[in-house]
């Protein structure tokens, strides 16, 4: 005896099953009948027998189509197929197969849904669902919204919405594989804090519940959709109210680092005209040598000259930098006469000789090429302009661009 499996209410079952002679060989079946019982009791629908399928003697098959009976044919049962006949010229009966009617994989009693934050006081749509039908624990892809009982909660407070397929105030309107689409007014956003809703109908689905939190408008856009700032209204600080002046705190420190008498001597260094604090350095380093040092230096601009005498204390080797440096001239790409390419372009070199600056180096330090080096094949001045021929760049330069010869 074949169990035959799970199946959802409305759906058809085959059940095939062969008769043998005494021998064994195939032989057909005659006065055939079937009949199927549910749940280890006496009751029973007629059902179909297909005697010989295909023209193949001796094997054939019993087909129930369980919407024809649907009380009979009820979710959570078991069902027993059982054939009689004529089969070699004596009188059968035999079990053939059993089955059930959604016993072994069951539908949920009821769907809830988190909708997570909706704006307060928002004309909005979302996505609810899926709604799942209470007999064969499928998808909905089609509600009649007039059936259907919707509650609006909010904190405790319960209203009934009107559900409409379109044109209405709440839309109801199919999505995708169960999940439909709700219209809310501004009028049912219209709260702060939970708000939960409740669709029932009860011949068609399992109930539905959907739960969500509503935010005023301001902190929905700034922490949920991004296109606006959240404000700030600071009143206290450490239980103290404090003032401002358009928007600006006012700010009294008392004491710095502990002391009253530190906060004084930084307010009487305080130039109030322009809120620069005026700084009198004596000492640097603990020496008023260096102090005095720094002073002289100083050339009245808020520049520090700087005259670099040594390098790791050998003032040869920086004597050897200053001669390279000077040695490493810098030019602009000029284009007012020719247009740059990748191997050649014209600058405001103004060198006459010809291949003065052949197989130097070519760095450039400024625009899409920075950083790209190659070398001089060649250099001759044109109408003014130093020209350069060098190994292919990755691109023309632009105008202005600014290289080092090495």
């Amino acid at each position: 005896m074949t169990y035959l499996g799970d199946f959802q209410a409305g759906e058809t079952v085959n059940a095939y099953f062969n008769t043998n002679d005494a021998d064994g060989a195939a032989v057909t079946i005659t006065s055939s009948a079937a009949r199927v019982y549910k749940n280890n009791t006496t009751s029973y629908e007629s059902a179909t027998v297909t005697v010989d399928v295909d023209s193949q003697t001796g094997f054939h098959s019993v087909n129930i189509d369980t919407s024809t009976a649907s009380s009979f044919y009820a979710a959570d049962s078991d069902f027993a197929i059982v054939v009689s006949g004529t089969v070699d010229s004596q009188s059968v009966r035999a079990v053939v197969g059993r089955f059930s009617i959604q016993k072994r994989t069951s539908t949920p009693k009821m769907v809830t849904q988190d909708l997570g934050v909706l704006e307060q006081s928002a004309a909005t749509t979302i996505a609810i669902g899926p709604f799942i039908d209470c007999m064969t624990g499928v998808p909905l892809t089609s509600l009649t919204p007039g059936d259907i009982t919707c509650k609006l909660i909010n904190g405790t407070s319960s209203t009934t919405l009107t559900l409409t397929s379109s044109g209405g105030s709440n839309d109801l309107t199919h999505i995708a594989n169960g999940i439909f689409a709700l219209e809310l007014t501004a009028a049912n956003t219209n709260h702060m804090g939970n708000s939960v809703l409740v669709l029932q109908d009860d011949d068609v689905f399992v109930p539905y519940t959907g739960s969500y939190v509503t935010m005023r408008t301001q902190s929905y856009q700034s922490l949920i959709t991004d296109d606006d700032t959240l404000d700030v209204d600071l009143t206290l600080v450490g239980g103290s109210a404090i003032t401002s002046s358009s928007g600006v705190l006012a700010v009294n420190s008392t004491q710095i680092s502990g002391s009253s008498a530190a906060a004084d001597s930084l307010e009487a260094a305080m130039d109030t005209s322009n809120n620069l604090i005026a700084a009198n350095v004596e000492r640097i380093n603990d020496s008023a040598t260096s102090a005095s040092n720094l002073s002289d230096y100083t050339d009245g601009t808020s520049n520090q000259p700087v005259d670099v005498t040594k390098i790791s204390g050998d003032a040869t080797a920086a004597d050897r930098l200053e001669a390279m440096m000077d040695a490493c001239e810098l030019f602009d790409v000029d284009n007012t006469a020719f247009t740059p390419t990748t191997t050649a372009f014209e600058t405001t070199a103004t060198e006459a000789t010809t291949d003065h600056y052949k197989d130097r180096i070519v760095l450039f330090v400024t625009g899409a090429l920075a950083g790209q080096q190659k070398a001089c094949t060649a250099y001759a001045l044109s109408g003014g302009r130093g020209k350069f021929t060098v190994d292919a760049l990755t691109e023309a330069p632009g105008n202005g661009d600014r290289f080092i010869l090495v």
